[in-house]
């Protein structure tokens, strides 16, 4: 039905899909009529997901679909924090907006009082239509560009989501663009750092690996492979000072951890007494000079 109603959009030439719906695995059904509302130039919207989880590690659907033309929507509470229900993920969540008791329209007439992802995500789909009042020439290009760009950065919501901020109206039709102190993400540069468990990993394991690159401004790490035990054995980056970066379990590949400032830190590795899964395995590291 999904796949049937984005297909019908696309027929009917819709400029913005809003998207508040999710679940299920990876579809190539699904990932096939996004990619053809993309060669239509529709902008999907789509809501992040209401599981507290890192989208960047483990993927939610429709939203974690790598299409051009997906926009993921977190959600935030009345404090402009993230909410404690919501999705995040600095490279697979967009943006962020409103999603904490949200009051909205029913069945049958009335309005409610609802929370999640999906009351963030018509908010930002509403924002574009905005623009495309103003400049109906744009594609879902532009629209997801300037909706990104024109976000207030906020310290709530740093490595978050991608816009490190939660969508203006405003910005966005006025062509606002707040400053960001965040790296610039062409400047990254592979260096090999090989590290790995044992696969199986042993049970009880603590391990820890330091990172050392002289003249480093920034440093993040590409994992491989993750295949832990999720919830009781733990991978995660510190920084120098033992402040705790990046977290990760369960399962991923070619994850790229948030950053650390300096050129030392280190990976740490827990397991438990019971489960032993693979492991995780590291061939590089990514740093800026």
């Amino acid at each position: 039905d999904a796949v049937d109603a984005i297909n019908y959009a696309t027929m009917m030439h819709v400029n913005v899909m809003s998207n508040s719906w999710g679940g299920g695995g990876f579809s190539q059904t699904m990932l096939d009529a996004i990619t053809r509302a993309k060669d239509a130039g529709i902008l999907f919207v789509a809501a992040a997901g209401n599981a507290s989880s890192n989208n960047d590690a483990t993927p939610t659907y429709p939203s974690n679909y790598v299409v051009d033309n997906v926009l993921s929507v977190g959600a935030t509470d009345n404090r402009d924090t993230l909410a404690s229900f919501s999705c995040f993920g600095k490279r697979t969540v967009h943006v962020a907006a409103p999603g904490n008791w949200i009051l909205s329209s029913v069945k049958n007439g009335g309005y409610d009082l609802f929370r999640g992802t999906s009351m963030a995500t018509p908010h930002v789909a509403g924002i574009a239509a905005l623009l495309l009042s103003a400049h109906p020439e744009w594609g879902f290009a532009e629209l997801k560009d300037r909706l990104i760009r024109s976000s207030p950065k906020l310290e709530t919501l740093k490595r978050k989501v991608k816009s490190g901020g939660r969508v203006d109206a405003y910005n966005a039709m006025m062509g606002i663009f707040p400053p960001t102190n965040e790296p610039d993400e062409s400047a990254w540069q592979d260096v090999a750092f090989a590290i790995e468990t044992e696969h199986p990993y042993k049970e009880d394991s603590d391990l820890t690996f330091p990172i050392e690159v002289e003249g480093a401004k920034f440093v993040r790490v590409v994992f491989d492979r993750i295949d832990l035990e999720q919830g009781y054995d733990k991978v995660w980056l510190e920084n120098s000072a033992g402040d705790r970066i990046d977290e990760l379990s369960g399962r991923s590949d070619n994850y790229v951890s948030e950053y650390f400032e300096g050129g030392s830190g280190r990976i740490r590795f827990s397991s438990d007494s019971s489960v032993s899964s693979w492991g995780f395995s590291i061939t590089r590291i990514q740093v800026i000079r």
